[in-house]
């Protein structure tokens, strides 16, 4: 019975040291380019109401529009605990490579970097990435977002 017990509790002990180092975001499955991205920037969206406002007035030129809607509602977002993060990025010619680095927790700021390797020889046609999230409210409070040498700040309060 006692050794049944301290199983139980080291199992437990475990559980909770994982949940505590668990990641305070989680990424989304949507296209990582798309011409319909030119439709809007970098946002944070805290209730349902404004995904579903957001998905109404879609914009124009989308290529895979179906499969953003679908890879936004897949996750089941609980937005009482939950953002929705949307980090956009523009190049100005597609061949160069576009890396969504792994993002980092500093304090309650979720730190998020696109890196970039340009060609000896570009195409010139325009780019537009988006990298989506699902963060934890309760320990991200903000999201610096840093591409193409420019840093946008995201509130989730």
């Amino acid at each position: 019975m006692i050794r049944r017990l301290s199983l139980s509790l080291a199992a437990c002990l475990a559980l909770a040291v994982c949940a505590a180092d668990a990641e305070p975001y989680r990424s989304i499955d949507v296209p990582q380019q798309e011409h319909g991205y030119q439709n809007f920037e970098s946002k944070v969206i805290k209730t349902q109401a404004e995904l579903d406002a957001f998905l109404k007035n879609p914009g124009e030129a989308w290529n895979e529009r179906k499969k953003f809607e679908e890879g936004l509602k897949a996750p089941k977002i609980d937005f009482e605990k939950e953002a929705l993060v949307l980090l956009r990025h523009t190049e100005g010619s597609g061949s160069v490579q576009v890396t969504f680095e792994k993002p980092k927790l500093e304090g309650t700021t979720l730190k998020c970097k696109v890196s970039r390797k340009e060609p000896e020889i570009g195409t010139a046609d325009m780019a537009y990435y988006t990298f989506a999230l699902v963060v934890d409210k309760t320990k991200v409070k903000k999201v610096e977002f840093t591409s193409a040498g420019k840093t946008v700040e995201l509130k989730l309060d």
